[in-house]
């Protein structure tokens, strides 16, 4: 298993105790092999300084890492046949991106599993706002072209971290370039233009609440993420019974995560991908809680799946999920033509079908009733207006 962390491509490293495999490794008997990519404006700066296939470097970086497993895990005890690529948040976007690079031929892994995070469809024309800002702040003002990228080269690494860490760095993330990032991704999946590989794919029951946590004001959250394109008329009838801060999050949830992993899972489906698995994570402990109402929360899974969490405050249910959601993770690994858990069935889109399968809720957390299976249906409903701006094909 090839783990690559998150970090919404501007922060993180595998060398977090929070990443660390010995349990699943021990308790499973799968090699785990966890990389670093470039982030920020060393990994997608994004700039007209660079050839814009030069661009998403984060993207290469962990292209190259994957070469580098299929190469030689054979030595520490791996099989290069049977690797499977897992990220969360950015990393699942770049598990995500990983997919769709690579054809059913090439692909140098034969599953993946994506812990909240997609590739969504995005605009051709590449934007190079936040370069020119970063340069600008480090005082290399030259015109776009190699006397800027020279100055740039010459910058002291702490001015550049002090800048990104700062209040003024701009967002810097994977632009289109064809070969790492496509404009139309999902569209790319139903023309089965991608590696033909198995997949679980899902969300957080409350993968909202830490990116909503203290916004109240819906009117300003939606122009500021969406200008004048959704309305509080079109948006409040989707959560019927919710605060504007409850709304807030669940927008959150479903445009980021539950939206992307709907539009997915059923884009590979139709394009003959057999062994999908979809799901959404609902375990929530009292030890776990950032603040009050965080729920599930956008990354809380990590620590048991990679059995890192704190044995000295977790309950004995919290250590029993940590075990089941290791078991079902390495029976994907190891067998990803079989059911990752008992009763949890392969994806089928629609109403009528019950295959998403709902993990650890209702403090269900044995292998044998961690998985409640539902109608899709019963959670994708607000998507009808979400993939209007997800799923644009060119």
């Amino acid at each position: 298993m090839v783990w690559i962390y998150g970090g919404s491509l501007a922060f993180g490293t595998a060398s977090l105790s929070l990443y660390d495999g010995t349990s699943f490794a021990k308790n499973q008997n799968v090699v785990v092999v966890t990389l670093n990519y470039r982030t920020n404006v060393f990994g997608f700066p994004g700039s007209p300084d660079l050839p814009l296939t030069g661009s998403n470097l984060g993207y290469l970086d962990q292209e190259l890492a994957l070469r580098w497993v299929r190469n030689n895990v054979a030595k520490f005890g791996g099989d290069p046949e049977q690797v499977t690529i897992m990220g969360q948040s950015a990393g699942s976007k770049s598990v995500a991106a990983a997919i769709l690079r690579y054809s059913a031929a090439n692909a140098p892994f034969r599953a993946a599993v994506l812990l909240s995070g997609a590739e969504e469809s995005t605009s051709p024309v590449p934007s190079f706002a936040s370069f020119d800002g970063f340069s600008t702040a480090v005082n290399c003002t030259q015109t776009p072209g190699p006397a800027r990228l020279a100055c740039l080269k010459n910058v002291p690494a702490s001015v550049i971290r002090s800048f990104t860490n700062g209040p003024s760095s701009g967002a810097f993330g994977p632009i289109v370039d064809n070969v790492t990032r496509f404009s139309d991704p999902i569209q790319r999946l139903r023309d089965g233009l991608t590696a033909n590989v198995p997949f679980i794919m899902g969300n957080m029951q409350d993968d909202g609440t830490l990116f909503a946590f203290g916004l109240t004001d819906l009117p300003a959250f939606l122009e500021t993420n969406f200008g004048s394109s959704i309305t509080v008329n079109q948006v409040r009838p989707l959560y019927p019974g919710l605060n504007d801060s409850a709304i807030i999050s669940e927008i959150e949830k479903d445009f980021l995560f539950l939206c992307p992993a709907q539009l997915w899972t059923s884009a590979a489906v139709s394009a003959g991908i057999k062994d999908i698995y979809r799901y959404t994570y609902g375990a929530v402990f009292a030890d776990l809680q950032l603040f009050p109402g965080a729920g599930a929360w956008h990354s809380s899974e990590i620590q048991e799946i990679f059995g890192t969490f704190n044995s000295t405050t977790a309950t004995p249910a919290e250590a029993t999920l940590s075990h089941t959601m290791q078991t079902l993770i390495a029976n994907f690994i190891k067998n990803p033509a079989a059911p990752p858990a008992p009763n949890w069935p392969r994806y089928v889109p629609g109403r009528k079908a019950k295959t998403l399968a709902k993990l650890a809720y209702e403090g269900n957390v044995a292998l044998g009733d961690v998985v409640q299976v539902t109608e899709s249906d019963e959670v994708d409903g607000p998507c009808q207006l979400w993939d209007t701006i997800l799923d644009v094909r060119e």
